[in-house]
């Protein structure tokens, strides 16, 4: 653009800012941020930090990326709060999401999600207790968790399955499917090196969450045949 005398736009600059947020970039990304005011005179906006926040998160600065909030020229949004609570998610840092979550719900506390999000991570770490708490604070306040859903296309047609549905007309052929593949999956041959299990909301045993993930697997084959 510059080469053709074109004056690159916000869009322009939200699109090279992104290149450098999922190559991992960060002093690229920092030098290119600056060069925005700097160089084309353009004001950042907060779609831009944005951008920066998110690129810092990832790298697992999350203490910049906090800093940079706080020094932003405007007042941060709930979109801002939810990158760097995703970063504090990715790098495990559990005081750093419950900061995060505390400023999402100040503007938006009305997202359920960011509340799952915050639970699992204590799951994670074996705080059942705060769990309880973060569960127990949903409910008194109304908070429902959003039904999880799935849509594939089989030979043009749509199926959508959500969960605890058993409305589907070939339900019994899914079920029993899905059941043999399941024996098939927990069994001691099954290799189920690959399938998460780092992240489960309730307190179970490590045995138990390798048969939940044979079976997190399974379901995953059955909706992509």
């Amino acid at each position: 653009m510059i080469d053709h005398s074109v004056k690159p736009d916000g869009l322009a600059f939200v699109g090279v800012l992104t290149t450098y947020n999922h190559a991992g970039s960060v002093e690229e990304g920092c030098t290119f941020f600056h060069s925005m005011s700097n160089t084309y005179g353009f004001t950042p906006q907060i779609v831009h930090y944005g951008c920066l926040v998110d690129l810092f998160g990832r790298a697992g600065l999350l203490a910049e990326a906090r800093a940079l909030i706080d020094s932003m020229p405007m007042e941060p949004n709930d979109v801002i709060w939810r990158a760097l609570l995703a970063s504090s998610r990715i790098h495990r840092d559990i005081e750093m999401a419950e900061y995060a979550t505390k400023k999402v719900l100040e503007s938006a506390p009305e997202k359920s999600g960011t509340r799952i999000l915050l639970s699992n991570m204590y799951a994670s770490a074996g705080r059942w207790n705060d769990v309880a708490k973060v569960r127990l604070s949903m409910r008194d306040k109304g908070v429902r968790k959003a039904i999880g859903s799935s849509k594939i296309d089989v030979c043009g047609t749509i199926h959508e399955f959500t969960s605890s549905d058993v409305s589907h007309p070939k339900m019994d052929r899914i079920a029993a499917m899905l059941s043999e593949m399941s024996e098939r999956a927990s069994s001691p041959t099954a290799d189920l090196a690959a399938a998460p299990v780092d992240y489960v909301a309730i307190a179970v045993s490590e045995p138990q969450k390798k048969q939940d993930a044979g079976v997190v697997c399974v379901s995953y084959l059955v909706a992509s045949r």
